[in-house]
């Protein structure tokens, strides 16, 4: 039985996560001198297992631990693949399906280079190259069932979880040389200008018919807005992502339905999803008016896409993840990028809303968490660089007494926090004479800053037939996002709606600020941090952010409230003007 890890792990000495497996002892023989592939974000990964290899482990080649879990998924299900066919022998793919599979890769070689093709000499050498070269990378009779030892063939079968036999190997090298040419034909019509219907399309047939007998078939209607609900019912439930994510991604596929005209899973192809990726870059962002970011469409449209497939694929829910492999041309190269910018308020901007703060007056008939939002949660912010949520949903008992200080406690039982972990974070001396701890210690309610608001949802008076407010509130089981057990719409929801009306009033001080006004305390905190000479070990505690490796993470934190104190006061005697 495969032993399969709960989650991606770690390497000592990487910050990378692993993928990390054992060889069953049934198999373990037979395994030796395979070579096992798969793919790991947009690249293949292969591993060859020797005579003392009892566990598998590699890189899943990255450090967000979202991210690290779609991968896993996607390991996983190969790797099933590759042990079934070392219990009952490699396949033999039919005419069809090696068609069908040539077929993928001609969509995916045109898709990638038909927008701007270049000349046609290009394309006139790379047809040469296959009629003439290709031939030399037939596999051998020495090729094992998992690896042909030329990486466009081996990409072809993982990006399906295929184990073939030798045979197959060979008719599908062969086809693959076919279609290559007509590949490079097509390509020099583009770069000559002509870009007519492309009748080679018609010759290939459709994948999830020609390999239905062993690929795991798709449900009848299964929906994409379906899947990623079903996504979120299980990621919610095991940790493996957060309500943001959810957010995001569910904005992602509504958008990509509406750009498909349809909701059917089952239907989407690569070339649908390539063609989303080039109406995202050529369209601007309906909130701002500005054109989407690469790095937007990459890591947010094709992240959602990618991640809800690959569950999807895992799950039995679809046959294959279109999404995998595609990906925005530099957009990892943006973010190495660092804007001449400065991220962080300056000293002038934030005096100029702390000012503010401290000069706020509460309504009539305003509620208290209302207005303590305005008046505490910028002082807060610019104190311990926490993310802006963390402090929002901060709870009357999450301030507590240690000794001869007071401290923050952020943990997850008050709602989302980024990396599931308490931690706490000393109150600067500055705050409590200011009053932030009598206004904690006495305030009213159990939240400090978001009112607990009943809805009519949740009172029973709303059907999620009804109103789109039911809808958003009356979820199915197992969604923290849903109506919380009081009666009250979720804390996650209060909190975004905290953090925009704080945003509104930051940008009513500031109006032309070119910085994020929530995030950019988080900035300004480790910019001051660095300017006083406080380790990082202690900025990435007062911040939140992963410690850096198992030596961190051993012991307890010590000398915090130390550190807490050398950050400057800000002190406000003369106004501050901008």
């Amino acid at each position: 039985m495969v032993f399969r890890m709960a989650r991606p792990t770690r390497r000592q000495g990487s910050t990378f996560s692993q993928f990390k497996q054992r060889i069953p002892r049934d198999i373990r023989a037979m395994a030796v001198g395979k070579t096992f592939v798969a793919p790991v974000g947009d690249t293949l990964t292969s591993v060859k297992i020797g005579p003392s290899t009892e566990v598998l482990q590699f890189s899943l080649r990255t450090r967000d631990p979202d991210q690290a879990k779609a991968r896993q998924a996607v390991v996983l299900s190969h790797w099933a693949s590759f042990l079934e066919a070392l219990r009952h022998g490699p396949r033999r793919l039919t005419q069809k399906e090696v068609v069908a599979l040539s077929g993928e890769a001609y969509r995916e070689f045109v898709a990638g280079a038909e927008d701007d093709p270049g000349n046609r000499a290009r394309w006139e050498y790379v047809r040469d190259w296959v009629q003439h070269t290709w031939p030399i990378f037939a596999p051998g009779d020495g090729a094992d069932g998992a690896s042909t030892g030329l990486p466009y063939l081996d990409r072809v079968l993982a990006m399906h979880g295929l184990v073939v036999d030798l045979d197959s190997r060979k008719r599908l090298h062969d086809e693959l040389g076919r279609v290559l040419m007509l590949a490079a034909d097509r390509l020099n019509s583009n770069a000559h200008g002509d870009y007519s219907e492309d009748k080679n399309l018609n010759r290939f047939p459709a994948l999830r018919s020609a390999t239905a007998d062993v690929q795991r078939v798709p449900k009848a209607g299964v929906s994409l807005t379906g899947l990623v609900d079903e996504w979120w019912g299980e990621s919610s439930r095991t940790g493996a992502a957060k309500p943001a994510t959810h957010r995001n991604y569910s904005g992602a596929i509504r958008t990509f339905v509406k750009f498909l005209k349809h909701d059917d899973a089952a239907r989407v192809r690569p070339t649908d999803v390539v063609a989303f990726k080039d109406f995202r870059l050529a369209h601007s962002s309906p909130k701002t008016g500005k054109p989407l970011s690469p790095r937007t469409v990459h890591d947010n449209d094709l992240a959602a896409l990618k991640s809800v497939f690959a569950w999807a694929v895992e799950n039995h829910k679809v046959s294959a993840n279109p999404a995998l492999g595609i990906r925005v041309k530099g957009a990892g190269k943006l973010k190495a990028k660092r804007s001449s910018t400065p991220k962080g308020f300056t000293d002038d901007e934030a005096r100029v809303i702390l000012a503010a703060c401290n000069n706020e007056v509460r309504r009539p008939e305003e509620a208290v968490q209302s207005f303590a939002l305005r008046r505490w949660v910028p002082w807060v912010l610019a104190y311990t660089g926490a993310r802006v949520g963390e402090i929002i949903q901060l709870r009357k008992q999450d301030v507590q007494r240690k000794s001869d200080h007071w401290v923050l406690v952020i943990t997850p039982e008050a709602g989302t926090v980024k990396t599931d972990t308490s931690r706490e974070v000393p109150i600067h001396p500055h705050l409590v004479e200011l009053g932030f701890v009598d206004f904690a210690t006495s305030a009213p309610g159990e939240r400090l800053f978001i009112h607990p608001t009943h809805s009519k949802a949740a009172r029973g008076g709303a059907s999620p037939k009804t109103t789109a407010r039911g809808k958003r509130l009356l979820m199915p089981p197992g969604k923290p996002e849903a109506v919380a057990s009081d009666g009250t719409e979720s804390v996650s929801g209060r909190v975004k709606a905290g953090a925009n009306r704080l945003r509104e009033f930051v940008h009513g001080i500031i109006p032309n600020l070119s910085r994020q006004p929530n995030h950019a305390w988080r900035h300004r905190m480790e910019t001051v941090c660095r300017d006083v000479g406080i380790d990082g070990y202690y900025q990435r505690i007062f911040t939140g952010h992963s410690l850096r490796d198992e030596h961190e993470r051993y012991g307890e934190p010590a000398g915090l409230y130390r550190e807490i104190c050398r950050l400057p006061r800000f002190e406000m005697l003369s106004p501050p003007t901008l």
